[in-house]
């Protein structure tokens, strides 16, 4: 792990690249100057409430849901106290 050298400033300050080396001797590398997900490329609702399933869902299955209906503007999921919300996600309401 070594910093790239193409880095800069915002929204180019987080480049990456990855290098992978097979068992038969090939290699392939990657670059990407500005990763998805920033400022400059942000994900699309449906791209973050799905990371968020994925991430979530074997500890929280709850939390996509729920944070799916604040998203989508829900009255009765906005209308209740984050509070209540947090206990519905990790699931104690």
């Amino acid at each position: 792990l070594e910093r790239c050298a193409e880095a800069g400033p915002a929204p180019r300050d987080r480049p990456a690249r990855v290098s992978w080396l097979f068992g038969d001797g090939a290699s392939l590398t990657e670059f990407v100057a500005s990763p998805r997900g920033g400022a400059d490329a942000p994900f699309d609702e449906p791209t973050l409430l799905g990371k968020l399933a994925e991430n979530a869902q074997s500890v929280f299955p709850a939390a996509q849901p729920t944070l799916a209906a604040i998203v989508a503007g829900d009255h009765a999921a906005l209308a209740q106290p984050w509070r209540d919300a947090v206990a519905c996600i990790v699931g104690r309401a």
